[in-house]
């Protein structure tokens, strides 16, 4: 038999799914050039996973009910992400990482800079600056997601 399920009990899944996706990405060494090289694996931190997985989200279309009763109250669901209706929208994977052969949807370049592994920078501080340049051809997407992992508190905190 076959079930239809879905709403956050089947969102959290796919999400998990898709982060140890993008973990073995990194880990079988698709990054920089978009195909497997052992020689460019290493183990990506917790922030860039969730930084990916934001990047490639894209916002879902449609409406919905607001009624919460069920008598069909239609909304167009909101197009400024986050949101509650969507989170960050839907998780389209393919969309921010570099594949080689390109996908008709993958991203055409992928820039990292993570703390862990060959890729480790120093960590942004106080005083600290870091720039990069980015040429974006007219009509094209530009996106950059920063994500960081909060030092570990104190045990009293």
């Amino acid at each position: 038999s076959v079930t239809d399920m879905g709403g956050t009990s089947m969102a959290a899944p796919i999400a998990a799914g898709g982060a140890l996706l993008v973990r073995q990405y990194f880990t079988d060494g698709f990054y920089p050039s978009g195909k497997a090289s052992a020689a460019d694996g290493f183990a990506p931190s917790g922030a860039l996973l969730r930084a990916v997985m934001m990047n490639g989200a894209r916002k879902l279309t449609g409406s919905h009910d607001t009624s919460g009763d069920g008598s069909n109250r239609w909304e167009e669901l909101d197009s400024r992400l986050p949101n509650n209706q969507q989170g960050w929208g839907a998780l389209r994977l393919e969309a921010a990482l570099k594949l080689d052969p390109p996908t008709d949807v993958s991203a055409t370049s992928l820039f990292i800079r993570d703390d862990a592994g060959d890729h480790a920078a120093p960590c942004l501080g106080t005083g600290i600056a870091f720039t990069r340049s980015f040429q974006v051809r007219e009509g094209e997407e530009f996106r950059v997601v920063l994500a960081w992992t909060d030092p570990p508190a104190t045990l009293i905190a």
